[in-house]
């Protein structure tokens, strides 16, 4: 499929996200925060949701990752990160890197499917600099071009390890992520934007 350029109004909308959501404090979640427009879940689905495990999960986590690596469509990094592109954005828009600030939309689960953060949830995508998050995120976008969709599976030692951000978050844990990339900025402040879906 060719790519399109952006809308106007796309490309400003985009633009002015990235630049008022950069100007928050840090968040201290995995990533952030992150982006879409999913309705709100409901009770019933909300009790539906696995509960999120508990206690040290390095064991869980090594079995869950050499399984995992043996489906269709996942490859493993050198550092043991794994993914699945759902989505590429196109070849003529370039790579983020690690120097880049990002504008994101994701979800971030346990390996038991329970979701811990989700800016879906929230409403609207989240900025933040590559350099500023966890090192399976660090690596990860850099195999990304805006209009991409990825899922990365991240191992503990890539993640949070031994120090989890927060006292109910389990030890060891493998995350996984489903990440939408909308924008990114460079150190010079260049901007380069997902393509505009709703182009003809």
């Amino acid at each position: 499929m060719i790519a399109r350029r952006p809308t106007l109004t796309t490309a400003c909308v985009l633009a002015a996200m990235l630049a008022v959501a950069a100007c928050q404090p840090a968040p201290g979640s995995a990533a952030g925060t992150a982006t879409g427009a999913t309705q709100p879940a409901s009770t019933t689905a909300e009790a539906a949701r696995p509960t999120p495990p508990t206690g040290d999960q390095a064991e869980a986590s090594r079995a869950f990752l050499a399984e995992n690596a043996k489906r269709p469509g996942i490859q493993v990094t050198a550092s043991g990160l794994q993914y699945r592109i759902v989505r590429q954005g196109p070849p003529e828009l370039r790579l983020a890197t690690a120097d880049d600030t990002v504008l994101v939309d994701y979800e971030g689960r346990f390996i038991n499917g329970a979701i811990f953060d989700s800016s879906y949830e929230r409403g609207q995508p989240i900025s933040f600099p590559l350099r500023g998050v966890i090192p399976g995120w660090t690596e990860g976008l850099q195999l990304m071009r805006p209009g991409s969709e990825f899922e990365f599976f991240i191992p503990a030692e890539l993640a949070y390890g031994a120090e989890p951000p927060a006292p109910d978050f389990p030890v060891n844990a493998a995350l996984i992520f489903r990440v939408e990339l909308r924008a990114i900025r460079g150190p010079d402040g260049q901007m380069v934007l997902q393509p505009d879906p709703l182009t003809p």
